[in-house]
């Protein structure tokens, strides 16, 4: 995989943002041990999300919650380009 990836899935920090406006993220956060229906990763894909991991550790879902919006926080706040 391409480097930060860990098992071909990207880290928040390579999370593609389209156009030039502001980052916006939308973040669904998955069941412990993550999203496993492959129905379930195909419908967000066709809606534009796209998949990362926190790494190889398993988390509980209240603290994949905070541990996600911070990254998206420093993702979006570190690229906002109408700075």
């Amino acid at each position: 995989g391409k480097e930060g990836e860990v098992g071909g899935v990207k880290r928040m920090t390579d999370v593609e943002f389209p156009g030039d406006g502001p980052r916006r993220i939308v973040v669904a956060v998955g069941p412990e041990g993550g999203w496993e229906e492959p129905y379930e990763l195909d419908m967000f894909t066709s809606k534009g999300f796209q998949q990362i991991t926190l790494g190889t550790r398993v988390l509980r879902s209240d603290v994949a919650v905070v541990s996600l919006l911070a990254l998206a926080h420093e993702v979006c706040a570190t690229g906002d380009r109408s700075d």
